[in-house]
């Protein structure tokens, strides 16, 4: 899942001199959760295919694979726990 897709999501996002919607850690978390949650149901719902072989099965592992990867990461910043470093700090 990719920006563009997390906004539709989010919902409206403008740019430019337009107000744009404030969209906080923890709703991408709490967008994401719910998307992964989705995916179980309807990973759970599917018949069960040859293994490695319905192109469609794939892709929703694969999806939610990429969900708990990018969950795994924003959990911690939500918290506190870790810090996103400044483009223009010394490392």
């Amino acid at each position: 899942m990719n920006l563009i897709q997390l906004n539709a999501f989010a919902g409206p996002y403008t740019s430019g001199t337009a107000q744009v919607d404030d969209v906080t850690l923890l709703d991408c978390v709490e967008l994401l959760e719910a998307r992964r949650r989705q995916l179980c149901e309807e990973i759970n719902a599917c018949a069960r295919p040859t293994t490695a072989c319905d192109a469609d099965f794939n892709t929703l592992l694969a999806e939610r694979s990429a969900i708990v990867l990018a969950l795994a990461q924003l959990r911690p910043l939500c918290r506190g726990e870790a810090r996103i470093a400044h483009p223009h700090e010394d490392h």
